[in-house]
């Protein structure tokens, strides 16, 4: 299922996936929040995760494209949709963003008829960490929400685009394990992946880790 927050489909138009767009953003944080928008269709997130642990459905996997887009237009709609300014924005978009990765990274649970495996992409950008070193942070606005993204996800593979300079060959690297500088993992230690892969084939390193969970 591809959950199309960027309306950017036609990249990958030929795969012919299934495709959920995400217009209404917000999402609730009680009980009572959670029927209200249930009933007036106010939670594109909230009815895909509700369809998903419903089981009535036959996905493998959940790819959201992206995150990112959806945490910057979470902000917007809070500002100019919601009405709320200075702190209330920072304080309703954490709690939210938050709820939302909670939400969705549960879809893999065994609690649920069929769970499945929820990949979500998100940009980085060069910052520093506490020390004032050299340290690649996620793209996010409301930095109270930055540390969460990486530790939500099992799995998480730092995607770079390399050129050499004399040449101008690009060669496209994934990162399987982390660094002083960026973030990257995989849990499982019996998951046998290369810490540098050139040319990576995504379709074939989640069909190596989605064998790998689904084991556990």
């Amino acid at each position: 299922l591809y959950v199309d927050v960027e309306s950017k489909i036609t990249s990958i138009a030929d795969l012919d996936p299934d495709i959920w767009l995400v217009r209404a953003l917000d999402f609730p944080l009680t009980p009572r929040e959670k029927a209200a928008m249930m009933k007036a269709a106010q939670s594109d997130i909230l009815e895909i995760v509700e369809y998903i642990r419903d089981g009535q459905h036959d996905y493998d996997f959940i790819y959201f494209d992206s995150l990112m887009r959806y945490a910057d237009s979470l902000v917007s709609f809070l500002k100019y949709d919601k009405g709320l300014t200075g702190y209330d924005v920072w304080n309703a978009f954490g709690e939210k963003m938050k709820t939302v990765l909670r939400a969705l990274t549960n879809l893999s649970s065994t609690e649920w008829p069929k769970p499945v495996h929820v990949i979500g992409t998100w940009g980085v950008e060069i910052g520093t960490d506490y020390k004032g070193r050299r340290r690649e942070q996620v793209v996010i606005q409301g930095k109270v929400v930055g540390p969460w993204v990486d530790y939500s996800f099992d799995d998480v593979l730092r995607l770079s685009k390399e050129e050499n300079a004399e040449t101008g060959a690009v060669k496209y690297i994934a990162y399987t394990g982390g660094t002083a500088e960026f973030d990257a993992k995989v849990s499982s230690g019996s998951v046998r992946l290369p810490q540098k892969m050139e040319d990576p084939n995504l379709f074939k390193v989640l069909e190596k880790l989605s064998k790998e969970h689904s084991n556990r």
